[in-house]
């Protein structure tokens, strides 16, 4: 059974309980909502289209922009592939002796919190301006959820 409140109400909720069992408290993060990715890729469609590149490399030179990323330090040995969707190698060098690369590994929008991917959004839209591709705002966006057709 998954209880879901305020501290202050999981705590009160807690008390309630029989002593002698256990529960498990999991942070909950924020996720985002699917008219929001479906307007990310709506506009990424049109953004790829427009310069002429698919949307899987319109999508990547995003998550570079204005995604989130970390630079990791591999063996050179180690395919980055084998860790990560995206990434970038950054360069090679050594260290006592053994091989290296260093890898800029992006975070999936997937994987994104909403705060995370609302910066995604916003450099896209940003990107959409610079190329005269009309998109939705912000809040035209938000009225999606609460419009309801006529007689309803």
């Amino acid at each position: 059974m998954a209880k879901v409140g305020t501290p202050r109400e999981l705590i009160a909720w807690l008390l309630d309980q029989q002593q002698d069992k256990v529960f498990e408290v999991k942070e909950r993060r924020n996720r985002r909502s699917l008219t929001a990715n479906a307007y990310y890729w709506s506009m990424l469609h049109d953004l790829a289209r427009k310069l002429g590149i698919s949307r899987t490399e319109c999508h990547k030179q995003m998550l570079r922009e204005y995604g989130v990323s970390d630079v990791v330090l591999l063996r050179a040995d180690i395919n980055p592939a084998d860790y990560f969707k995206y990434f970038d190698l950054y360069d090679a060098g050594e260290i006592r002796g053994t091989r290296y690369k260093r890898v800029t590994a992006y975070k999936q929008s997937s994987l994104m919190d909403s705060k995370e991917f609302s910066g995604l959004i916003d450099g896209l839209r940003f990107e959409c301006e610079q190329q005269d591709i009309p998109f939705m705002t912000p809040e035209e966006v938000a009225r999606l959820h609460f419009e309801q057709p006529e007689g309803k």
